[in-house]
């Protein structure tokens, strides 16, 4: 399966994320939150989860626990194959599968929504992965460097004056 709601672990394993009622009542009841308050205005649902990643892991765990029993995974062994890049991509698959819980009506803003995000996300990493973010840094790095030293050096200046006197 190769759909956007789709994740391969640090094992190579691929998953399928798919929420329905039965998973928003297992989130509900094992993590505490309301996945349905995506849709309430001035909902933090996104920064919470973006926030606390063991929440998130264990929401995505919620999410599929059933599946996830299927092949004998236990929450730790789960737990321990979300990490790094596939922390990121099962993220996005659950995202892609929250929106595609909702009816039509809702599920187009929210996808537009998620879209955006992630193609915002993508020019930023970009940014921040180019050689004019690395060469920002160096340079403030020399200027930083070049005031300690004019610092130091001044220091050491009033500081040999005032022991000679």
């Amino acid at each position: 399966m190769n759909d956007k709601s789709t994740f391969v672990d640090t094992n190579s394993d691929t998953w399928h994320v798919r929420v329905d009622v039965n998973a928003i009542q297992r989130v509900r009841d094992m993590v505490g939150l309301d996945l349905a308050e995506i849709l309430d205005e001035g909902s933090d649902l996104i920064q919470k989860l973006d926030k606390d990643p063991v929440m998130l892991v264990r929401t995505i765990y919620a999410v599929m626990e059933p599946s996830i029993e299927k092949r004998d995974v236990t929450p730790e062994q789960f737990g321990e194959r979300i990490c790094g890049d596939v922390l990121q991509e099962a993220t996005t698959a659950f995202l892609y599968a929250l929106c595609a819980f909702f009816p039509l009506a809702r599920r187009g803003p929210l996808l537009a929504i998620l879209e955006e995000s992630l193609q915002m996300q993508s020019r930023m990493n970009a940014l921040l992965d180019g050689p004019q973010f690395t060469n920002a840094i160096k340079s403030e790095a020399r200027k930083y460097e070049k005031s300690l030293r004019d610092t130091l050096e001044k220091y050491s200046e009033n500081g040999s004056s005032s022991v000679s006197e």
